[in-house]
């Protein structure tokens, strides 16, 4: 069964701008694929503090082009950052609509840069 397969149940998830949004999406779905918890990131991502932010990225490693399953981070001029899983050449995200899985071309096309990571943290 495929990765994508396996995460049908994200697809049901709701957005809600301070309790559930890409971040956390990202997290539950990290936790189900690979078993890392990454809420402590999360947490800094969502801090609204900058340098607690940035920090958090340390426990992130930068990857050349994206692996299957791996974290992508997506900006856009005068947006806030975006986060998603790259995953069997999708990416699947948290929008304001809800859980996407859109191809990543799209996404590439809709953002000034994807950059694609692997959490160094700890398996619990």
């Amino acid at each position: 069964m495929s990765n994508a397969t396996c995460v049908d149940d994200f697809h049901f998830k709701i957005y809600d701008s301070k309790n559930y949004n890409c971040s956390h999406f990202t997290r539950d779905l990290w936790l189900f694929l690979k078993g890392q918890d990454i809420c402590d990131m999360v947490y800094a991502w969502n801090s609204n503090d900058l340098p607690n932010a940035m920090a958090s990225r340390k426990g992130l490693n930068r990857l050349e082009k994206p692996v299957d399953p791996c974290i992508a981070l997506f900006a856009r001029k005068g947006d806030p950052p975006h986060i998603g899983v790259f995953i069997e050449g999708m990416i699947f995200h948290m929008t304001e609509n809800g859980p996407e899985l859109q191809d990543l071309s799209f996404v590439m096309a809709n953002f000034d840069s994807v950059k694609y990571y692997l959490c160094n943290t700890k398996q619990d």
